[in-house]
C-alpha cells in the first residue's frame, strides 16, 4: 500500500485544496498545463488529504502511448520508430514494480496499469473519466466548491 508519493505524478492544485494524481495518458497534461497550474510536492496519503485523479478506456489509452512512442512526442522529445506492438507487448509484460526502467521506460510508464500502486487511485476521493471529461470536471469543481 502506498502510503506516500513522490515525482511519480502526483501535484497539489491550490484552486482546489486537492492533490492530483496524473495517471499518464487520462488527459492529465490537460489538467495541469491548461487548467491549473499545480505544485509537485510529496504528499502523505494517510493524512486523509482531498484527492483526485483521471482514468481512461484502457485500450485508447494503450494506442495513445504507442502512437505517442512510436511516431513521436513534441512535449517529451522521445521516439521510438523501431517499436513494433509485438515489443510494446513485450515490454507491457515485464512491468513489474517499476513501470519506469529499461530503453522503452516512457512507453512502460505511460501503459502501467491504473490500478498500479503507484497511483494510489484507490485512495482518491473523486475519478474523472476522460470518456466524460467535461461532466466529470464540473461535478468535481461543484464539489471543491470551485468555478471551472
Amino acid at each position: 500500500m502506498v502510503t506516500s508519493v513522490t515525482k511519480v505524478g502526483f501535484f497539489y492544485i491550490e484552486e482546489l485544496d486537492a492533490w492530483y494524481s496524473h495517471v499518464p495518458k487520462t488527459g492529465g497534461s490537460t489538467i495541469r498545463k491548461k487548467m491549473w497550474k499545480p505544485t509537485k510536492q510529496t504528499v502523505d496519503l494517510r493524512t486523509g488529504v482531498w484527492s483526485f485523479g483521471t482514468i481512461r478506456n484502457p485500450i485508447d489509452r494503450w494506442i495513445s502511448a504507442y502512437d505517442m512512442v512510436k511516431y513521436g512526442s513534441t512535449m517529451w522529445g522521445i521516439k521510438d520508430a523501431d517499436l513494433t506492438y509485438d515489443k510494446a507487448i513485450q515490454e507491457m509484460q515485464n512491468i513489474g514494480n517499476n513501470p519506469q526502467v529499461g530503453k522503452v521506460s516512457w512507453f512502460k510508464h505511460h501503459v502501467a496499469p491504473m490500478t498500479h500502486r503507484i497511483w494510489a487511485l484507490d485512495r482518491a476521493n473523486f475519478i474523472v473519466r476522460l470518456e466524460h471529461f467535461e461532466e466529470d470536471l464540473k461535478e468535481l469543481c461543484e464539489l471543491r466548491d470551485t468555478p471551472l
